[in-house]
């Protein structure tokens, strides 16, 4: 450090932290086409992508765009939670921060429609619980066996009570279920395979 005006010059010390850029890894994200028209267009839930694009990095946070310029300036982030692809496959970009430092880095996840399929199911049990009144309880595996006829074995099996709910894999069901509509309900099985949606099938309540 130098003073110009009494000609004095000192010295002084300091430490410089270079802080790791975050984990960003480039994923892909498969989902099922289960709505009867086979365009190659579905809605995706991006966050399900999070621990893949992060390496499960408890300090970091994604927000996802349609472009990589508007990623870097962080314009017109997408609704992750419920995006509708609009090419297939489509690519996103993901915006990776780590929260502690703020340091920025960038990756692709690539959203692809699925054409495999699982098989559509019926279930029916007898209203005895002493109520005529049109619910009862269901054992939901009892349907696996023909969900996944044809599948590659050990295919995990979900249930939900929406087709949206099983898309974006939200509220997922218990084991055992009561209906909610009297007499006849229609809920979804999803099946998994390696964390990509391999089909939807329609579960028939009786």
């Amino acid at each position: 450090i130098e003073d110009l005006v009494n000609n004095c010059v000192g010295f002084t010390s300091f430490e410089i932290v270079v802080a790791a850029k975050p984990i960003a890894n480039d994923v892909s994200l498969l989902q099922c086409d289960e709505d009867g028209i086979p365009e190659g267009f579905t809605t995706f839930n991006v966050t399900e992508a999070f621990d893949d694009i992060t390496g499960s990095n408890p300090d970091a946070s994604v927000s996802y765009y349609l472009s990589m310029v508007d990623a870097e300036n962080e314009d017109n982030p997408i609704n992750a939670d419920a995006f509708e692809n609009f090419f297939n496959p489509q690519i996103v970009y993901a915006r990776v921060t780590n929260t502690s430092t703020g340091c920025v880095s960038f990756s692709e996840v690539s959203l692809e429609v699925s054409t495999t399929a699982s098989n559509d199911a019926s279930l029916a049990v007898c209203d005895d619980d002493g109520t005529e009144d049109g619910f009862a309880s269901f054992n939901l595996n009892d349907t696996n066996a023909i969900v996944l006829a044809g599948a590659p074995a050990g295919l995990p099996v979900t249930y939900f009570e929406t087709y949206l709910d099983a898309l974006l894999e939200s509220n997922p069901l218990g084991t055992t279920y009561t209906n909610t509509a009297p007499y006849n309900q229609t809920i979804y099985a999803r099946v998994e395979n390696a964390n990509a949606c391999y089909g939807i099938s329609e579960i028939e309540l009786k």
